[in-house]
Parts: structure tokens; sequence; C-alpha cells
């Protein structure tokens, strides 16, 4: 645990780095599993693409949405606000990564969504781990 006083410094240092590594995380169990799975694309396809697919929601779902309710209203508001952010952020992450395979990996829909899931929850346990 982080010293309370130095909670959000400490966390504001690693988001950056830890997003990297959550985005590699994604990217690379997508490559493997997608290729087991009879994917024929690039991996650096797999990559950019699902790079889109985490970032975009991420920032128009959570980032923007948490700075104009903090601005607003203060932090006491976030908890609230997470609660519907969260749910749109997973669920648009999952369908435009499961997209990403889709195009970028040629497979099907019913092979790409649960592969994307397997992808998301890697790298929620990854950043997990640093970032709460």
């Amino acid at each position: 645990p982080l010293p309370r006083e130095s909670y959000y410094l400490t966390q504001s240092i690693l988001v950056v780095p830890t997003l990297f590594s959550s985005w590699m995380v994604l990217g690379g169990v997508c490559i493997l599993l997608a290729r087991r799975a009879g994917g024929v694309g690039l991996g650096r396809s797999v990559l950019a693409c699902a790079g889109f697919a985490y970032a975009l929601p991420l920032l128009v779902l959570f980032v923007l949405p948490d700075l104009v309710v903090y601005l607003a209203f203060g932090f006491p508001s976030l908890g609230k606000l997470v609660r519907i952010t969260g749910v749109l952020l997973v669920l648009s992450e999952w369908a435009l990564t499961a997209r990403a395979l889709v195009a970028a990996q040629r497979l099907r829909w019913s092979r790409a969504v649960p592969i994307a899931f397997v992808g998301l929850l890697a790298q929620a346990i990854i950043g997990g781990l640093v970032l709460r």
C-alpha cells in the first residue's frame, strides 16, 4: 500500500508506463490466441488496432468525463461516475478489440469476441496490480 499523502502523485507517475504495458499485454495475448484460432494477419497490425481500441474509449469514456465531473462537482462525485463510465469503458474496449481482431487477423466474430475478452482480462490484471 502507498502512503496516503503520496498516493495520487505515485499513481500519476505510474499511469503512463502501466497503460503502455497493459496495451502490450492486450496486444500480445490477442496475437497469440488469434494465431492459435487461425488468424492470418500481422502482429503489428493487431497492436495498432488494439492500441486504438484501448486508447479511444479510455480517453472518451473515462478520462474526459472524469475531468469534467471533477471540475464541476469535485472529487466525491467521481465514485458515482465510475459506476457508469467503467462499464461503458469495458464494453466498448471489448467490442473494439474484437473488431480489431476481425480486421487485423481476419477472424470470425465468434472467435474474436472471446479472444478480446481474454486479452482485456490479462491487461486488467497487470494494470490492476499497479493502478487502483
